[in-house]
This record gives C-alpha cells, sequence and structure tokens, in this order.
C-alpha cells in the first residue's frame, strides 16, 4: 500500500481544532465565543462544524474497506484540505451528501490512479470547459497539491468529473476575477 505524502507539512494545515472560550485569544485557531455558542448563532457554525467532521469520520470508516493503495486517513487528509480550499473559494458550504459524493470521488480516484493509469471520457468535453472554465481553473489549482504530494496526474476529464460535483451544489459560476483572487 502507497501511503506517504511527499511533502507532508503543506498538509498540516488541513488539520483543524476549534476554540470555545469566553474572551478572545491570540492564535490563528478557529474561535467561537462562549455566548455566542450558548445563546446567539455560534452553535449553528459549532453544530456544522461538527457535522462535517462527524461526516468525514463515517467515510473514512467506508474507505478502510474499499482502498487498497493509499491509506484513508492519508487521503482524507489531503482531500478534507482541497475540499476546503475550494469551498472557501467558492464561498460555498458543501453539504453532507456532497461532502460524502465528493471525499468517495476523490479517495477512490486516488485509490485508481496509484494503482495505474485510468482514462475515462468527459462527455462533451470541449463544451463543459468552456461553460465551467473558470471553476475548472480553481479545481485544476487546488488539485496540484495532490497530484504532487501522490506523485500522480489527475486528467482534465476527471476535472471535469469533479467540477460537477461542485456545478450540482446550485452555486453561481466564479469568475476569473475570483479565481485570480484567490492565492
Amino acid at each position: 500500500m502507497r501511503s506517504s505524502i511527499r511533502n507532508w507539512s503543506h498538509w498540516t494545515n488541513a488539520i483543524r481544532y476549534t476554540l470555545v472560550s469566553p474572551f478572545p485569544i491570540a492564535t490563528t485557531l478557529t474561535q467561537f465565543d462562549l455566548a455566542d455558542v450558548l445563546y446567539y448563532d455560534g452553535v449553528t457554525a459549532l453544530d456544522l462544524l461538527i457535522e462535517r467532521e462527524s461526516t468525514y469520520l463515517r467515510v473514512a470508516e467506508t474507505l478502510t474497506q474499499i482502498l487498497q493503495h493509499v491509506k484513508p486517513d492519508t487521503a482524507l487528509l489531503a482531500i478534507k484540505w482541497f475540499n476546503a480550499r475550494v469551498s472557501a473559494a467558492l464561498g460555498i458550504t458543501l453539504s453532507s451528501n456532497m461532502l460524502i459524493g465528493l471525499t468517495m470521488h476523490l479517495a477512490c480516484l486516488l485509490d485508481r490512479l496509484l494503482e495505474g493509469p485510468t482514462h475515462t471520457d468527459f462527455p462533451d468535453k470541449e463544451r463543459y470547459v468552456q461553460q465551467h472554465d473558470a471553476m475548472i481553473s480553481l479545481i485544476r489549482h487546488e488539485l496540484i497539491a495532490i497530484e504532487q504530494a501522490f506523485s500522480l496526474a489527475i486528467s482534465e476529464d476527471e476535472v471535469c468529473t469533479i467540477c460537477r460535483f461542485f456545478i450540482s451544489q446550485d452555486i453561481s459560476q466564479p469568475t476569473k476575477e475570483v479565481i485570480n483572487a484567490y492565492p
């Protein structure tokens, strides 16, 4: 089983902790004010965070039974990072169902590509790329780190398939300005 990620330190930013406190603390961690959590909207945000992490845990259990060429925790670390970056760039929150589908697809894609080269044709790819150029550029940009870390290449057909997951979230197309403004 191929499980090592090159440049592991790159992915450590994907491991996130959250702090709930009655007073602000100088840290880069996500913070929730105790009063907000107890009385206001903080509960909703914290619930969403817990739901997302619980979803990833359930997916990890399933992936343990499926993946043969990459460790599930290694794949999930990279996929969580990718999902967070693309979602932030698009200004969306992935639903639990979308998170499960996208994460399972990406993990199985990594496993399949680590086994050996594969090819799938995306129907009417040229037209799809023209219609969703900005989003495909964003996804392609964020996949570079995964490609480098796992020493593999993700085809344009697969990028289109991944793009379809985000399109199905019923979000508007990001503009070139959004893509260029995102580091």
